[in-house]
């Protein structure tokens, strides 16, 4: 059964529940509210006033764990130790990450992306964080032994192994967490149930792995509603406000995985009065129009992918940036996802080659949420022993069969003349078992695109998401 299309919002909570196996799931998803504006204009004189302004609003909470983190004294991720070496460079140390590793996972977000964008149907806002899912996904894969855990490995990383993806994941961490220009938050944590008896603890080599590259926090604690609202708060915490909740009942199963992600990041170059159009007519996928505020400026580079003409704005820092894409007249953003596989050239290499030639854009303001259940887009990309009887996570304990139940996932996002403010949360629950011409190009997102948050390092998107009306 299909689930109901969900409104978008770019805090994304991704959890995994890992249940125990021969017992039922139900996957129930909720229907999020979509909020969305957006503005336009181009400027005839010089940029003389002051940037254009809004209040600014710090998160603050009183959180504090109830329970003791028993992973307080793991040794600590080493992620900040890996060299990054280009596709032209040799292996210059034992721990390393390489360009080809940032191709395959971004090959494997897209494809996951398009199984999103076809569960959902033609015409919906969509907005996933493939990084926190594969985050989340990859605590789980590391518990997971023979089959069950080649088909996460193809879902996260196409060809690599998890000796490949866990280290490409930690580095793309670290340089979040260790950038001061912009603020990222990237937290993962293990919920488990105290009251099953063989995960009293889990394996060291388990231990071990996922404290060296994913740092998470470990409470045992009794899945009742107290449970519920502590790992709710502990999410509301991790991105900053943005999404407050991710369950909504006690938990079920005996295990829940999850990561969280958070972004605040200004526009490296302000957007000043006389660059926003307001009340600019925005065409939805529908043909209906809406009012949007749309903003205007010269790109930071411009590339042509498979038919689509993209551009690039950066945030403060320069190491990450906004991508937008406008598919060519007469194609769906669904339709040029479902296409990428067939370019000459990757998404990520194709934003990392960007000209830096003039080029104007204007794109609109806009804010949303989506929440997916994502079992049948696992399915669908190949991972299907993990949620059945048969599942192998003995890397977590031996003493428990174990399964995954649902991968639940949410994000936020907000984008404005500021800069941009996006979250996610996975939460996995585990159970028993163009050619340019000399005149500068406009490129103005006027009707429905594609958008993306991407690490300028290693090409890699953050979020991806489709906005295909602003109402």
């Amino acid at each position: 059964m299909r689930k109901k299309a969900l409104a978008l919002t770019l805090a994304l909570s991704l959890g995994l529940s890992l249940s125990a196996c021969g017992k039922e799931k139900k996957n129930d998803g909720t229907t999020a509210a979509q909020n969305t504006e957006v503005v336009t204009e181009t400027p005839d004189q010089p940029q003389t006033e002051e940037p254009a302004t809004e209040k600014k609003e710090s998160f603050s909470d009183n959180y504090k764990p109830k329970y003791e983190n028993l992973a307080a004294d793991a040794k600590s991720s080493e992620a900040s130790k890996l060299t990054y070496i280009r596709e032209d460079e040799k292996e210059t140390s034992e721990e390393f990450v390489s360009a080809k590793d940032y191709r395959s996972l971004s090959k494997a977000s897209i494809r996951f992306f398009n199984e999103c964008l076809t569960s959902e149907g033609a015409g919906k806002n969509v907005l996933i964080s493939p990084y926190s899912i594969h985050e989340a996904l990859g605590m789980t894969a590391l518990g997971a032994n023979g089959k069950t855990r080649e088909e996460l490995e193809h879902m996260i990383g196409d060809d690599l192994t998890m000796s490949r993806i866990s280290p490409g994941l930690a580095y793309v961490a670290a340089r979040m967490q260790g950038d001061r220009k912009v603020s990222w938050n990237v937290a993962n944590s293990i919920w488990i149930n105290e009251d099953v008896p063989g995960l009293k603890t889990l394996k060291a080599s388990y231990l071990e792995e996922a404290g060296k590259y994913y740092s998470p926090e470990i409470y045992r604690l009794p899945f009742d509603v107290a449970a519920a609202e502590e790992m709710n708060a502990w999410v509301n915490h991790e991105t900053k406000g943005m999404i407050p909740t991710i369950l909504e009942n006690a938990p079920e199963g005996e295990m829940h995985l999850m990561n969280a992600v958070a972004f605040e990041g200004e526009w490296a170059s302000p957007f000043w009065d006389n660059n926003i159009v307001e009340d600019f007519e925005f065409t939805n996928a529908d043909g209906s129009t809406s009012k949007v505020n749309l903003l205007c400026c010269d790109g930071d580079g411009y590339f042509m992918l498979n038919g689509g003409a993209g551009f690039i704005k950066y945030y403060d820092g320069y190491e990450y940036a906004f991508v937008g894409i406008l598919p060519q007249t007469g194609m769906t953003p669904e339709e040029y996802i479902s296409k990428l596989d067939e370019s000459e050239k990757s998404f990520s290499d194709a934003v990392l080659e960007a000209g830096g030639g003039k080029v104007w854009i204007e794109f609109p303001e806009f804010k949303g949420q989506y929440e997916n259940i994502l079992n049948d887009e696992m399915e669908a990309c190949g991972v299907v022993e993990a949620f059945h009887e048969n599942a192998d996570f003995t890397g977590f304990s031996d003493d428990t069969a174990l399964k995954i139940g649902s991968v639940h996932h949410k994000t936020y996002i907000d984008v404005n003349r500021q800069g941009t403010k996006a979250a996610a949360v996975t939460d996995v629950m585990v159970d028993g078992a163009m050619e340019i011409e000399d005149e500068p190009p406009i490129l103005a997102l006027d009707r429905p695109f594609v958008y993306a948050i991407v690490d300028m390092a290693t090409g890699m998107p953050i979020f991806l998401g489709v906005q295909n009306s602003m109402e």
